[in-house]
């Protein structure tokens, strides 16, 4: 039954992600993907922001496109290679690759939303409710549409609530 409705949320989201069409043109909603994609290209050990709350995001992003560009030739994982040759499906296969990352944290952000008010409430169906409710509101919609690094720090800080309230992870907290 639990893996019923997670099929079902990560369904609705994927419905949701490709309803809001991750290849549209860029327009002013987008510049914070060029300011992302330019911290991930220029992304190196003396370059880290260590305050900055997307850096999580910028490290996981890093390593995809580390993986990715070793099977394709159109994903860089470097600012001069990704300047080099640049042309307009280069730069639009990156930009997808974050708005396909970004689908996926929105998923474990819904995902761990479910689990934390299953925790707390013992009731399926409220916590469905809730997390579909949660899933088509203003701002989560507004996360399909423009990628932002608070997305990471949102679901960083619901992985850290689960683990405090899960009665199978209380070890984690025991001293």
């Amino acid at each position: 039954k639990s893996n019923n409705l997670n099929i079902l949320i990560f369904i609705l989201t994927l419905f949701i992600f490709f309803a809001t069409n991750p290849f549209r043109l860029h327009y002013w909603s987008a510049d914070h993907e060029f300011i992302i994609l330019n911290n991930i290209l220029n992304l190196n050990f003396q370059s880290i922001h260590y305050d900055h709350t997307g850096l999580v995001l910028f490290i996981f992003l890093k390593i995809l496109f580390q993986i990715l560009s070793l099977f394709s030739e159109n994903i860089s994982s470097d600012y001069l290679s990704f300047m080099n040759l640049l042309d307009e499906k280069k730069f639009l296969n990156h930009i997808f690759l974050i708005r396909f990352f970004n689908f996926f944290i929105i998923f474990f952000i819904i995902f761990f939303v479910n689990k934390i008010i299953l925790t707390l409430t013992k009731n399926k169906f409220l916590s469905l409710a809730l997390s579909i409710s949660l899933l088509f509101s203003k701002p989560i919609l507004g996360f399909f549409y423009e990628v932002r690094t608070d997305t990471m720090s949102i679901l960083l800080f619901l992985i850290a609530v689960y683990l405090l309230i899960a009665p199978s992870y209380r070890y984690l907290i025991a001293f």
